[in-house]
This record gives C-alpha cells, structure tokens and sequence, in this order.
C-alpha cells in the first residue's frame, strides 16, 4: 500500500490503477451478481406485475393516463414498450437491457468518483454498487434492485441522474453549448420519471452550475448562452412525449398528461397515509430519531478508533516496525470485524446518511472556497452537487434512512459517498493514510460481506419456477413459501377457463395475473390497495368495474396492514366488495380462501349471468 499509495505527505494519484484492473474487477463483480440472483429479481405479486402490465398494455393500443392509471411519468412505460415491440414480450427482454444499463450505470460511477477521489476509491464505490444496490435481495419482497425494480421509473430515473452529473462534468472540463444541451436532455428525461428523483436532481445541479459559475468566473454572456442551450435540450424529451399524447387526446388534455404524475404530489391521501409516514419514519419520529442517534454514535466511535489506531501506529519511527505494527492493528481489526458480522443490525447501519450527507456536502462548499480553480475546484463542484443530489433523495426516507426496500434507490448515491468518506477523505486527514486507508477498505468490505449473506440466503431459498420462457421468474419455493406454486396454479386456470376475449379484474393486488395470463383488465384501475381506495374513489372504481363489466373477477389473498388496513373487503372497500359478491361467483380456489387470513389464495369468480352488463 505504501509503494502503491506514497507516503502520508503525498496525495494520492488520481491514475493510481491502471484502467483494466478496476474495469476487470467490476465485470467480474457484476457476473458474480448476475449468476447468483438470474431470473430471481421480480416478486411475482408486489409491484412488478406493473412493470411488464403496462407496456405490454401499451402495445395492445392502450395509451398512458387515459386508459391506464398510472402515478409516474411516462418515459419508462413506452420505452419498455418499445423494447417488447423490438425484441419479444417478456421479462427477460427488461431484465437482460437493464442489466446492460448497470453495467453503462457502473462505468459512470467509477469516472465520476474517479474526478472527486482517486482509482481505489472508484473501484470500491463501484463494488458496493453491484454487490450491495444492483442485484441484491435484503428483503422477503423482491423488486428492490436494478434489474426487476417495483418502479423502472425510479432506476430508470436514477441512471438518467447520474448521466445528468456526468455530462455535467464534461462541462465543466471543456464547456461548450452541446455539452449543455446533452445535459438539458437528460435532465428533461428524467422529468418524465418519478417526481421525486427529478426535483433531487435538478436541485442538485442548479446548486452545481451556481457553485461552478463562482469557481469558473463565468461571465453573464456565457452563463446566458448555456443556460439557453440547457434549455433547448431539456424541452427536447417533453415535446417529444406531448407530440405523442396529441396524437391520442386534445392538446390541452396531452398537457394535463404530463403534468399528471406532478400532481400526486398535491394528494395528501397518497402522501400522507400510514405507510408513506412509515416510509417516511414520522409514524415514530422520536423513536426512529433516537435510533439514528445511537448509531450515528457508533460513526463516532469507529471514528474515534481509526484515529487512534492511526496515532498509534505513527508512534513507532522504524518503518519496519511501523509496518509489524500496522500489519497486526489491521489484522484485528479484520478478525474483530468478521466475528461480529453476525451481531450488528445491518438493515439498521446506514440511519445516519443524511447527517453524514450534510457533514460531505459542507466539506464540498469548505473545499470551494478553499481551492478556487483547478482540477480540486472542478471536483470539489461535482462532489457538491452528488451531495445535494443524495441528501435530496434521503428526504423520502430521511428519519427511516436503510438501504434495503426503497433505499436500495433512495439511499445508493449516498451510500456510494459514505465509501469515499471512510477509503478518501478521512485518510487524507490522518498522519498514517495508507494504514488509515486499508482500514477504511477492510469496513467497506465486511460491510459489502454482511449484505452479501443476506443476498445469498434469499437466493439460495428460491428455486420454483413461475411462468415459462422469458416471462420465467424463480420464486421460493415450498415449505418456505407457497405463494409461487399457487400463482402457478392461478394462472394455468385463468387461461384454461377464459376464452381470447374474455377479461378480468384481480382485487386488491394482482396485475402480474393479467399479465402472465395475458388477458387485460378491463377498468382504468388495477391496483386497490388502501391509498387507492378511499370512499370517493371507491364510487369512481365501482362505476368502472360496471361499465367495464369484467367477465371474471380474481380475489389475491394480500395482507395490508403496513397502510393501517388489515383486509380488501373487511377493513376497506366493503361496498366494492359488496358489489362483487352480488355480481360473481366463485368458480376456481388455489390455496385457501383469500382475505380470510388463513393463508395465501386465489379465487377466481365469474360474473353472474343473470345480472344486466351495464347495470
């Protein structure tokens, strides 16, 4: 480390590793991740059935917000679409381009970490991203990784963001008007993702461009003109999109399209109800602050140890015996770590993110003023506007801040510049950085070891097939779950009893039926969780259902407490609830009766023939 690094009086490099090192371990990192999660990605009832529902939609004619509801923005929809049209319906066909969009997502971490640390520091952040956010399962659910998300529009999103900071960095290199203009685009594709990540991003770099006009003394003129051409692009995406909904709906209503998914942010019922405030950590504010407290505590601590550990090796003046002495600190810290692997609340580790953004993003400012040009200013801009950008995303989880179930999004980016704080910036502060710095790696890499057995663990316990052909997904199989081999069932019945035009609605949760089954649902809804239910939309969903007038009606056992919600038909929804057990008729059972809690099941009910289609 020493040879490789230099001594503490010399920075590190910034080209300490040559480029197929690092690049060789990512792609081997990467097919490790791959091989050990292929075809286990999605959860075959939450969430992902959405994800391949609505392109699939989408071909068949339907259009985005008129026919289909959906809360996010469009781009993710009708780019997936284009892939089914391309290259064959199924989830294989989403799932193999993501993985090629981790691998781009990848290379764009390393070169951006590559500008504000140096090769190692790159190296680790893009290790911690493939092996911790891109292809892990830390939850029983699935859908919280890059390949099969709950949301494209969330990775999607993301990858987009990143692009947008590395574009930007570009600019900041060579400036010009197309750098600018490449930026606007990507930046104007991210608006047609999720809202939330496109407010963090364009907050983030409207802090970065502010910062980088002080550190570059751009002039009025040139500010003007790259705002102009940062413009242009950014339009480019959203005419793109309006010319699309146009040719579907009035302009007006085109418009209304795309302003849509801004608009759920105005709902205090999508906002504010008992799982977003979960979500959130303000169900339980002074308990969760309190626990983010006492870990942040532990930051301290390791701290504190690294310092220590780093002024007592400096104590020794003979290098050989300096060399003993860091060699033997560093082996027990590496044994002491490993045996307690097993006894640190890892989902519950990262809670300080957000304090630990806010002390990375005053350092970025501390390092503006203090370095004023050059290639430390340019890095001190991007190191900014990564911190403005993570801190930004944490505020969806910011009291309940973890990186497994929505921080594997959420928390990445800074979970990513927590790695460069413990392997760059606190070695560069103490007296023994190299030794400093083979600590920081040693916590980087048990921390990515502990995660990894949890990864494996699920994996290891998910080997039912589900689906055939590239629509094939690996579930858990019995006697851990039973639910694959009951949606199994489910579907091989629906398509057996349907006829090619025959259609279906399933309640509360169960799009990944209509999908599976290929056949469609008829309302404008599909999902009937308790946010989505409540008694003036319940009135919109049952006039729905009959004018849509679904030849069968699919009742998916689902659990709902987390929104405060025990049971679809007993603690919401009653009257729609009420209404089907009027219309239908129970004509197939896989497992145990749904919504009864007595297990997971699926009923397939079929409508009475006696009552008035449009009644």
């Amino acid at each position: 480390l020493a040879k490789r690094y230099g001594s503490p009086s010399i920075q590190f490099k910034r080209r300490d590793l040559r480029p197929w090192i690092p690049l060789s371990i990512l792609a081997s990192a990467g097919l490790f991740m791959a091989f050990i999660s292929w075809r286990k990605w999605a959860d075959i009832l939450v969430d992902y059935g959405r994800e391949l529902y609505v392109p699939w939609r989408i071909n068949n004619g339907a259009v985005l917000y008129r026919d289909v509801l959906h809360f996010y923005g469009p781009l993710s929809d009708y780019f997936n679409a284009m892939l089914f049209k391309l290259f064959g319906t199924g989830l294989m066909t989403l799932a193999l381009f993501n993985i090629v969009l981790i691998a781009i997502l990848t290379w764009i971490i390393y070169r951006l970490f590559l500008e504000i640390s140096d090769g190692l520091t790159a190296l680790v952040c893009g290790m911690v991203f493939l092996t911790m956010f891109s292809f892990s399962q830390l939850a029983w659910t699935a859908n919280y990784n890059f390949v099969c998300p709950y949301s494209y529009e969330v990775t999607h999103g993301i990858f987009l963001s990143f692009l947008c900071i590395y574009l930007f960095a570009g600019y900041l290199k060579k400036r010009g008007l197309i750098r600018a203009a490449l930026t606007g685009i990507a930046l104007g594709a991210v608006s047609l993702e999720k809202a939330e990540v496109f407010l963090a991003i364009f907050s983030a770099l409207t802090a970065g461009f502010c910062a980088a006009a002080v550190v570059l003394r751009l002039k009025k003129r040139e500010v003007l003109r790259t705002l102009s051409a940062f413009l242009a692009g950014f339009c480019v995406p959203l005419t793109g999109f309006l010319f699309l909904f146009n040719r579907q709906a009035p302009f007006g209503e085109a418009i209304r399209m795309l302003l849509f998914p801004y608009s759920i942010l105005a709902d205090k019922k999508m906002i504010a109800n008992l799982y977003a405030r979960h979500v959130l950590g303000v169900d339980k504010p002074w308990e969760n602050l309190k626990i983010l407290l006492i870990i942040t505590r532990g930051y301290v601590f390791l701290l504190l140890a690294f310092i220590a550990a780093a002024h007592f090796t400096e104590r020794f003046r003979n290098k050989k015996v300096a060399a003993i002495s860091e060699f033997i600190v560093s082996a027990v810290f590496l044994l002491a770590a490993l045996r307690s692997i097993n006894k640190i609340p890892w989902l519950e580790a990262f809670r300080p993110l957000p304090l630990v953004m806010i002390f990375l993003a005053a350092y970025a400012c501390v390092r503006l003023f203090r370095v004023r040009q050059g290639k430390e200013a340019l890095g001190a801009v991007i190191m900014l506007t990564l911190t403005v950008f993570a801190e930004l995303l944490l505020l969806r989880i910011i009291l309940n801040a973890r990186i497994y179930h929505y921080g594997f999004a959420l928390a990445m980016p800074s979970g990513l510049l927590l790695a460069v704080g413990v392997v760059y910036l606190l070695p560069r502060a103490s007296p023994r950085r190299s030794f400093t710095r083979a600590l920081g790696v040693i916590l980087v890499a048990v921390t990515i070891i502990a995660h990894l057995k949890t990864t494996l663990r699920a994996y290891a316990l998910k080997s039912y097939p589900v689906s055939s052909g590239a629509d094939k997904m690996l579930e858990f199989a019995p006697p851990t779950s039973s639910k694959g081999s009951i949606m199994a069932e489910a579907v091989d019945a629906l398509k057996t009893m349907l006829g090619p035009n025959d259609t279906f609605i399933a309640l509360p949760e169960g799009i990944m039926l209509n999908y599976l089954a290929r056949r469609r649902n008829p309302s404008y809804y599909f999902e009937f969780m308790p946010p989505f239910s409540g008694p003036l939309r319940e009135n919109k969903i049952i006039d729905s259902f009959i004018k849509a007038s679904p030849d069968y009606i699919v009742l998916v056992d689902r659990d709902t407490s987390e929104y405060g919600s025990r049971s679809f038909g007993e603690d919401y929804g009653l009257d729609l609830m009420s209404w089907i057990n009027k219309s239908y008729t129970q004509a197939y059972m896989a497992g145990s009766p749904p919504l009864k809690g007595e297990g997971f099941g699926i009923a397939i009910l079929k409508r009475n023939t006696a009552v008035d289609r449009y009644e």
